[in-house]
């Protein structure tokens, strides 16, 4: 096992997942912490991991501009990928039924991908920031920076 990369929680399952330099993807159980299954990363190691809101699918991006890998989480078969935008993605974001991706790079440029078949749905360009954030909101369907600007769907 290599040094943690990132984590991120599951809370359905109340899964820890974990990326390591070792180019694995490991589910924790968060109670008596035993890992419960791993995946294996092609290419470099993971920077950063998303799972959907169901927890179909994980969304791994490394720290280079390598397109981003989706992951079936129950079969650990890779799935699609989102082209990068020419600069490094600073935040992911699923919507709240999973259907929709939302991507951020450091250059302000979002993307919104369909989960079924994921080609981009639509390309918004908001402040350049590094580091920008966005989320969904759950009430009010809305996009929103970390900067608190505000993208209508």
């Amino acid at each position: 096992m290599g040094w943690v990369t990132c984590l991120n929680y599951a809370p359905r399952s109340g899964c820890i997942i974990s990326g390591a330099r070792d180019r694995t993807v490991r589910f924790w159980d968060s109670i008596t912490g035993k890992e419960l299954r791993s995946i294996s990363v092609l290419g470099e190691p993971p920077a950063f991991i998303w799972i959907s809101p169901d927890e179909r699918l994980l969304a791994i991006s490394s720290q280079s501009f390598a397109p981003i890998k989706i992951v079936d989480v129950d079969s650990g078969k890779f799935v699609g990928n989102l082209p990068t935008h020419g600069g490094m993605i600073t935040s992911l974001a699923f919507s709240p039924d999973g259907s929709t991706i939302l991507t951020v790079e450091q250059k302000g440029i979002a993307r919104l991908w369909d989960t079924s078949d994921f080609k981009a749905l639509a390309t918004l360009k908001i402040s350049a920031h590094y580091g920008v954030h966005c989320i969904f909101s759950i009430v009010t369907q809305n996009l929103a920076s970390f900067w608190q600007e505000w993208i209508g769907l």
